[in-house]
């Protein structure tokens, strides 16, 4: 074997190089890669303990682990499979349904010194670990799902584990699917380690008592937590258990103070989100601002300490006020991307103007508004438009940001914009590679920008591969010499004027022959737009159904029920048939004895 192997860091990569781990490949596969890894381990003893740091590197729960243990301590219950189960496994797995079902491990004796050998032998190795997916979840792909523990298995252990269960994990997640996230939180801190860098809760399913305790032991347990992603319970009605579980997430954050990367969907208060600048690494801040406590600030004193690393900030806010609010109060000269989700976007002007003001613009260079459908109670068929106008004077602060990439406003207000706007854009954003300035129009009046600057837009940013913007589609241009390769999408609105959709189709393949075409609008497009979205994209454009109103649903019971009457009437017609049938037969046969009877005497 060469020398090189003798490396333990190399062999780790050679092993590694076996296992694959993709979204959508099936369990299978993985078992059959994670074999080889084990077969190349056991063909040298140089090469074992890396095979076995790549076998044991991710597991789904710690099923696989509790059976190294001594085969006297365990007792394994197989998964009772009801019909509907299997029929929907071998949906999913294509036959091989048994690999999304894992069994129950339990002890049936209590756990002395000796068992744990094999346990830590191997515990040593994990880096990932995950609870909640059953089966084959979507953060760790490993093979056969490890076997669910109950209650009182993680109880045993917490009784008499020794040390650390594992002393080199990496990344711990709880997931929202299945039920092994409400039992394995309690015990969460089984799990924790000094060494846990990420930590990811989904907690819809968890209780709210021991999810707060577990809250209180991440700093003592996993001080060095650089990122920490946490999605609380939906349905948490009573006001006292929001309050504890927001209370608890605000004290115990300000603990961590390696924190680089905070995720979490809760309500934020503004005064918490302050106090969030005591963490000196912070540089992610996703989380839902409470817009109360935003409007309360209005009229204030500017605070003059700003985060001090904090470099992508993404917030949900009820409106654009709230964003102006906040952007009025503080700097943020070290963000490069800034995310605003508002269920109202009345109001943009100011806070683009606000932007501007505080945030710096050699370092900004995503910018993202948009509309919040999932918070704003709205029909899926209804799309509003807010009365809010962007035009080249609204956009205009923005224009010292040479180095914006992104640039993301709602396709919900309405764009005055025209060619000498996009001719400034190709002035002011060299770097621009994603422009979205536009969405669905409901007036008559034409846009003003026209095909020859869309093109002479893209020729001038070199990084350009997605617009949305209307245009003015009734006009025509010549094509530029070369064909502009680098445009990978182009969004427009079907309210845009059109005359002649081949022609606008054939300029579209000759001028952009990469780029698909896309609507703002849902299907249930305009037949000249649906033309030329065919001959652009090589594909039938889809049909809109239209959503079901009450009438429908009660006509449709009208016609169930019509249908079982007739059902109900056809059968009692064959069933009338039936017994005349019978009848005429007894009468017939009656007859014919009668007949009998008289020759007989």
């Amino acid at each position: 074997m060469h020398h090189c192997l003798f490396i333990s860091e190399v062999a780790f990569l050679v092993a590694q190089e076996a296992v694959l781990y993709k979204h959508g490949r099936h369990p299978s596969e993985t078992r059959q890669s994670l074999a080889d890894v084990l077969a190349l381990g056991l063909t040298c003893r140089a090469l074992l303990e890396p095979a076995l740091d790549v076998v044991w590197r991710c597991q789904n729960g710690i099923g696989n682990l509790i059976k190294c243990m001594p085969n006297d301590l365990w007792h394994v219950t197989p998964f009772v499979r009801s019909p509907h189960s299997i029929e929907t496994f071998q949906r999913l797995a294509k036959g091989n349904f048994e690999e999304f079902e894992p069994d129950t491990v339990e002890f049936i004796r209590p756990i002395i010194s000796s068992d744990w050998d094999r346990f830590y032998y191997y515990a040593k190795r994990v880096r990932h670990l995950s609870f909640g997916t059953d089966g084959n979840g979507p953060f760790l792909p490993v093979g056969r799902p490890s076997p669910r523990l109950t209650a009182q298995t993680y109880s045993e252990l917490e009784r008499y584990k020794e040390t650390i269960l594992f002393p080199n994990l990496d990344t711990l997640t709880w997931t929202h699917e299945g039920s092994a996230t409400r039992q394995t939180v309690q015990f969460g801190t089984l799990f924790l380690s000094p060494r846990l860098r990420s930590l990811n809760i989904w907690a819809d399913l968890v209780d709210i008592p021991p999810l707060i305790e577990f809250l209180h032991h991440i700093p003592e347990i996993s001080p060095h937590l650089r990122e920490f992603t946490i999605v609380p319970p939906e349905d948490l009605r009573d006001a006292d258990e929001r309050g504890n579980v927001y209370d608890a997430l605000a004290a115990n954050i300000r603990r961590l103070p390696e924190l680089v990367r905070y995720n979490t969907t809760n309500y934020v208060s503004f005064q918490e989100f302050l106090q969030l600048r005591a963490l000196p690494h912070l540089g992610t801040l996703r989380a839902d601002l409470d817009g109360r406590d935003v409007q309360a600030i209005v009229g204030r004193p500017p605070i003059e300490k700003e985060f001090p690393s904090l470099d992508d900030l993404s917030l949900d806010l009820d409106d654009a006020r709230d964003a102006f609010a906040l952007l009025s109060r503080f700097k943020l000269t070290h963000l490069t991307t800034l995310d605003f989700h508002l269920v109202d976007c009345s109001h943009l002007a100011p806070v683009l103007v606000a932007i501007a003001k505080q945030c710096s613009p050699d370092a900004l260079q995503v910018l993202n508004i948009d509309w919040d459908s999932d918070r704003s109670f709205v029909e899926w068929d209804e799309t509003p438009t807010y009365d809010t106008t962007i035009d080249i004077d609204t956009l205009s602060p923005l224009f010292t940001f040479r180095n914006l990439a992104v640039v993301c406003l709602p396709e919900e207000v309405k764009y005055k914009l025209n060619d000498d706007t996009l001719s400034t854009i190709a002035t002011a954003w060299p770097n621009i590679w994603r422009l979205r300035l536009g969405g669905t129009r409901d007036t008559d009046e034409k846009p003003g920008v026209t095909f020859t600057e869309l093109a002479h837009l893209v020729s001038k940013c070199h990084r350009l591969i997605d617009i949305r913007i209307d245009v003015d589609a009734t006009i025509i241009p010549s094509k530029p010499k070369t064909p502009l390769h680098r445009l990978e999408l182009f969004t427009t609105s079907v309210n845009s004027p059109i005359e002649d959709p081949q022609a606008v189709a054939t300029w579209i393949e000759e001028v952009f022959p990469e780029a698909d075409l896309a609507f703002c609008e849902r299907p249930d497009w305009p037949e000249k737009w649906k033309t030329v979205y065919e001959r652009v994209n090589k594909e039938i454009a889809p049909t809109a159904l239209p959503p079901m109103t009450s009438d429908d649903e009660d006509e449709d019971d009208d016609d169930l029920v019509e249908e079982s009457d007739d059902e109900m009437d056809e059968e009692d017609i064959d069933e009338e048939e039936m017994d005349e049938g019978e009848m005429d037969e007894e009468e017939v046969d009656e007859e014919e004895m009668d007949d009998d009877d008289l020759d007989n005497q």
